[in-house]
C-alpha cells in the first residue's frame, strides 16, 4: 500500500471515531431522558416490592438464577451507583465494615 492509501485510512477511522465513538454508537444520537423524581420514586418502590416478594418466596442469593441475580443486584444498588473505592475510604473499611484494626 501507499502512503496515500494508508493516509485515507487513517483519516476515515478517526472520522468514523469522531461520528460513533468508540463503542461504535452514534455520537450524534440524543441522551435517554432523565427521570423525575416522582418516576424515580415509583421505581424505587416497584423494585422494593419484587424485592420483598422474593425474599417472602425463600429466594436465595447464591444460586446462578434470575431470581438470585435480581435479589444481588438489589441489595449492591447504592454501591453500583456511588462505587466500591472512594479517596475517603481504604480497603480494609470496605472489605471489614464495622472492624477496627
Amino acid at each position: 500500500m501507499t502512503r496515500h492509501c494508508i493516509s485515507l485510512l487513517w483519516s476515515a477511522a478517526a472520522l468514523f471515531l469522531v461520528a460513533f465513538g468508540s463503542n461504535g454508537v452514534s455520537a450524534m444520537a440524543p441522551k435517554p431522558k432523565r427521570l423525575s423524581r416522582q418516576e424515580r420514586k415509583e421505581l424505587a418502590k416497584k423494585q422494593m416490592e419484587e424485592y420483598a416478594a422474593l425474599k417472602s418466596k425463600g429466594v436465595d442469593e447464591v444460586s446462578h438464577s434470575a431470581e438470585a441475580a435480581a435479589i444481588r443486584h438489589y441489595q449492591l444498588r447504592k454501591k453500583k451507583r456511588k462505587g466500591v473505592l472512594r479517596r475517603e475510604t481504604d480497603l480494609a473499611t470496605i472489605l471489614f465494615p464495622g472492624v477496627s484494626p
